[in-house]
């Protein structure tokens, strides 16, 4: 089988993350990124300034890059909930999502990711599913009418490691997840590497799990053991070229891996390419560019091993 082409994609929240009080600042970065000439694709937070929309819109449409806004950040600082089991909490979190649409448009997005929400505990676990299926199937038909080509993400994340999300096991997120795709074909998945290895589970036994529904994927380095001080899903560090050393369970040689089981399937349908960021976060007085250099050489170093 021919091998798909991956596009790289730089994870700008995460990254200058120390900026993000200040829209006009967490813009600014996208030109220098533009002259290193890498990526085909960014992901950010939501702009609230109409003169930074017309900004990030102008970048992507001037570089042709794929963007990926990410409402999670947005939602969680409203405190709202898409599963939520209080019906005036959810009605204002779905009513909110559709408005994010709104601003994606204005943005010139490609993608939109939302947050299924925190596991509410066993017993109400499938009641919190039913009420996330109906959130998310209500904002993707509104997409699919206003935005057609906008595509509604949803990360499957851990759901007993750290995050504690309700949709969190692949086999299970993969199940339910089904029927909506069927019912709104405009819904993907967002995979990440690190949620994924938090959970136990063997990250290309993963894929292949999430692969009918995979539009694009982070590498992300985590410490899964659970008795180290460093444990959980903290975005961080993978170490320094030319080793990538870290007390984290991600190597090159693990995320070439990754990278070329992707590229031997064709891309998903409905999806154009198939993106990848290395999601590493910058911290309050870090050297945000270096990190951007670290992420950039890992994943090219990534590539290079997969022979892609």
């Amino acid at each position: 089988m021919k091998q798909q082409q991956i596009f790289r994609s730089c994870h700008v929240y995460e990254t200058f993350m120390p900026l993000q009080s200040n829209e006009t600042m967490m813009v600014d970065p996208l030109e220098e990124l533009a002259k290193l000439g890498i990526y085909q694709a960014i992901e950010t937070g939501f702009f609230f300034e109409e003169k930074n929309q017309q900004r990030v819109k102008e970048y992507c449409e001037k570089n042709n890059w794929e963007l990926t806004m990410w409402a999670t950040p947005a939602l969680l600082a409203e405190q709202l909930n898409l599963s939520s089991l209080d019906d005036s909490l959810r009605e204002k979190s779905v009513a909110r999502a559709i408005e994010f649409l709104d601003i994606a448009k204005v943005c010139g997005a490609d993608k939109i990711g939302l947050p299924s929400g925190d596991y509410p505990g066993d017993a109400l676990c499938e009641t919190a599913k039913g009420a996330l299926y109906d959130s998310l199937k209500r904002i993707a038909t509104v997409a699919l009418a206003t935005q057609p080509d906008l595509q509604i993400l949803l990360e499957p994340l851990d759901r007993y490691a750290h995050k504690k999300q309700l949709i969190g096991p692949i086999a299970e997120a993969v199940e339910w997840f089904a029927p909506l795709h069927a019912e709104c074909p405009n819904m993907f998945f967002h995979w990440d590497s690190a949620h994924e290895a938090l959970g136990g589970i063997d990250l290309i036994e993963s894929l292949r799990l999430a692969k009918p529904y995979l539009s694009q994927f982070h590498l992300c380095n985590a410490v899964v053991d659970a008795e180290h001080p460093m444990y959980g899903d903290w975005h961080m560090d993978v170490g320094q070229a030319p080793d990538f050393k870290s007390p984290g369970y991600l190597t090159v040689e693990l995320g070439a891996k990754v990278l070329k089981e992707v590229a031997s399937w064709p891309v998903t349908e409905g999806c154009k390419a198939t993106f990848v960021a290395l999601e590493m976060r910058s911290h309050m007085g870090d050297d945000m560019w270096h990190k951007e250099e670290t992420a950039r050489r890992f994943l090219s170093r990534c590539f290079e091993l997969a022979e892609l």
